[in-house]
């Protein structure tokens, strides 16, 4: 941990196990959620200047035999799937078991709802305060909810994304369908700018899901350069005039006008090029 004010590295996991590594992290005001399957669950909160480090594993302080998912900060609470259940942290620093006997997926929140995808095809919404308030069954035929690649949420529909398959959700009546107008394989959730989300297939298309309604399929990679292991291979930004700024992995820059709906194109293969390179990695906005 880099300390910026003091221009250090500094200790954050003091009593902890420091040979534990995470893969996954989830930012909160003041902390920090760390997690991985085999060494559970790390949290991680700063003030006063210290730092205070708690580790949760199976049998101290999760159930015994249980592997962490995923973590969701938010809308009333802290979530966790795992493999065998949903837990939720309660007011005494420990994990109170909402659901048991479920391997838990996805997870969503729209308004004061969080909507939870099991691998059986079972949605469960809960409120704020973690009762459940209704649970549902996603109709067979509809997609393999244990192969989820992501999921998002717009335009008041829960969009699961399956390897072939988009389901829609009716976040009000917890109704599915299938739109044939947001059909995909492999899709998968990059970036959510302001309300506007963006979308890659297995294809090499990008989506643009607009806060506005909108939507928008580019095709901006061929489907023989697309490396789905991956994942990214686009990363996106908006300018300041709007605009959104699409970095490939494989084809150079990309400039999008929603106004206009107009696109422009700059390529390592320009006759005059500003790039030295067609494949980008990432996309940041300077402060300037």
């Amino acid at each position: 941990c880099l300390d910026l004010r003091q221009g250090r590295y500094v200790d954050y996991a003091p009593g902890c196990d420091h040979s534990k590594t995470f893969e996954r992290f989830v930012a909160e005001p003041g902390g920090m959620w760390m997690y991985e399957a085999k060494a559970g669950i790390r949290h991680v909160t700063y003030g006063n200047g210290d730092f205070i480090c708690k580790d949760y594993t199976p049998g101290n302080g999760l159930p015994e035999g249980c592997k962490v998912k995923r973590i969701v900060v938010g809308n009333g609470g802290v979530w966790v799937l795992t493999t065998d259940g949903l837990l939720r942290l309660n007011a005494k620093g420990g994990f109170d078991i909402l659901a048991k006997d479920h391997d838990f997926m996805m997870a969503n929140s729209w308004r004061n709802v969080t909507f939870f995808l099991t691998r059986s095809g079972r949605v469960m919404a809960f409120d704020k305060h973690g009762k459940m308030v209704r649970n549902v069954t996603i109709p067979q035929g509809m997609g393999d909810m244990g192969a989820v690649n992501g999921n998002m949420i717009w335009q008041d529909r829960w969009l699961i994304m399956t390897r072939n398959t988009v389901v829609a959700m009716d976040c009000r009546t917890m109704e599915f369908s299938v739109p044939a107008d947001l059909q995909m394989d492999y899709g998968i959730v990059l970036d959510n700018l302001d309300g506007n989300l963006c979308v890659s297939d297995r294809l090499g298309a990008f989506w643009l899901f607009m806060k506005d309604g909108r939507m928008r399929r580019m095709q901006l990679l061929r489907e023989d350069d697309i490396n789905i292991k991956k994942k990214r291979n686009y990363s996106t930004i908006i300018g300041d005039e709007g605009r959104f700024y699409i970095a490939t992995y494989g084809n150079g820059l990309y400039i999008y006008d929603p106004v206009n709906d107009h696109t422009e194109h700059f390529s390592a293969k320009d006759p005059y090029p500003i790039l030295d390179t067609d494949y980008l990695t990432n996309i940041h906005k300077d402060r300037d």
